[in-house]
């Protein structure tokens, strides 16, 4: 979580604080927050002279486990967006590496002697963006990503995703051993391209829409990244038998699929809608368990596997502001239980440093690990989605060799004006 903030203010805790069991008041946190709002004021150049004045309109916290008694704390403070006349600051209480309480608070910025809302100073807005570690969302320009995967079903994203995963278990089933899959944050599993979320976006038709025709027959590539893709399209191709493309399958359904009878299911979805759909979509099969928790909670309550092989795929949606360093977590949790899976994390290259700040974050962990990136255009701020990446840990034997065969082809077909792609081990 600290990688993500680039004020991280230390703060013990008083006892004024705490309740009689030593545990810090919910409200306190508020307190903590302004703290580390006047610390990000002055560390960006404002040291206490009047020269601004912010109103508090709006503030909230999610609470994640408690803060003690002198316990060492450290509170961060960021800018996640510069409106017009306004500003949001992203806060956390972190322990150690632990998240205690995440906030956002929205300012609005007023004249000194009118107290009348106004724009945002030009050289404030500069000392901000100077100070960053990840440019601020701007007013108007960046629409945010939806929380529900069904907005983006097959996108580029998902191909790249989806076709790393079905060569995972395509290794994995290599061996006569029975394997389990995980599925952090499922969706609902097979997702219909005429639905409301999907006719929203069309994100489809510039994705696996450009290797497929319309009668849902394939767009080929060479034979070499034909025969490697084979597994992911017979999955496409199985979700619209009427001879129309119609629906795309996620990967609880790619799993599904491409699972043997000996293997093992594990999907999780915390959206009530999209769990009860998960949960009727896959409760008949009696390879699959269908839970609905938090994805943290879910890894820590299933890793190990019985089995002692198997693949997790981590994918969360990006949209909280803790939900990349949760991912880089829930990568470090689930090893520290599993320390032989195959790790699968997905996350997106959106032009605002979040990619490199993810990657640099894995890069600590001591385990073989394989980056495999796709841009279809070059990334830029406040841009959209421009690519995504997986990060894989503990890559199957010749995966990275099949990536490099497979990703300057898919950036050929999905571009969208200057792709590029890499595969790279560490």
């Amino acid at each position: 979580m600290k990688i993500f903030f680039s004020l991280l203010h230390p703060l013990r805790v008083r006892w004024a604080e705490c309740d009689a069991q030593g545990i810090v008041f919910n409200v306190n946190y508020f307190l903590y927050f302004d703290v580390a709002m006047t610390e990000w004021l002055r560390a960006i150049g404002f040291t206490g002279e009047k020269t601004l004045e912010f109103f508090t309109v709006h503030a909230e916290a999610d609470y994640k486990a408690s803060a003690r008694f002198d316990d060492m704390l450290e509170i961060g403070a960021r800018c996640a967006r510069l409106g017009k006349t306004s500003m949001t600051i992203e806060a956390a209480v972190i322990r150690g590496e632990e998240i205690l309480t995440t906030g956002k608070l929205i300012y609005v910025h007023a004249e000194l002697n009118t107290q009348e809302k106004s724009p945002l100073p030009e050289d404030f807005i500069a000392r901000v963006l100077a100070f960053e570690k990840t440019a601020p969302e701007r007013a108007c320009k960046r629409r945010a990503m939806n929380y529900r995967h069904a907005y983006h079903a097959g996108n580029h994203g998902d191909v790249l995703k989806h076709i790393v995963i079905a060569r995972v278990i395509e290794h994995l089933k290599q061996k006569e051993t029975p394997f389990r899959g995980y599925d952090a944050h499922a969706a609902f599993g097979v997702y219909d391209l005429a639905g409301a979320e999907a006719e929203k976006t069309l994100e489809w038709r510039d994705g696996f829409g450009r290797l497929f025709a319309m009668d849902a027959l394939p767009l080929p590539l060479s034979e070499t990244a034909e025969e490697l893709i084979k597994p992911w399209r017979d999955c496409v191709v199985a979700v619209n038998n009427e001879g129309a493309l119609g629906r795309y399958p996620g990967s609880p359904e790619i799993a599904r699929m491409l699972l043997r009878p000996v293997d093992r299911l594990r999907l999780n979805e915390l959206h009530p809608v999209d769990y009860e759909t998960l949960l009727k979509r896959y409760a008949p099969d009696r390879r699959a368990a269908v839970s609905q928790l938090d994805a943290l909670t879910f890894l820590k309550a299933q890793l190990p596997p019985p089995e002692r092989r198997g693949m997790v795929l981590i994918d969360p949606p990006y949209e909280k502001t803790d939900e990349a360093a949760q991912a880089v977590r829930m990568l470090k949790e689930g090893l520290k239980r599993f320390s032989t899976g195959v790790f699968c994390l997905w996350y997106p290259v959106t032009g605002d440093g979040l990619d490199q700040q993810l990657r640099d974050a894995a890069a600590i962990i001591d385990l073989k690990m394989l980056t495999a990136e796709l841009r279809v255009r070059e990334a830029r701020p406040n841009g959209g989605l421009a690519g995504s990446g997986v990060i894989v840990v503990n890559p199957p034997w010749k995966l990275a060799e099949e990536m490099r065969a497979l990703l300057p082809e898919l950036a050929g077909r999905l571009s969208q004006g200057a792709p590029s792609w890499e595969a790279t081990t560490a």
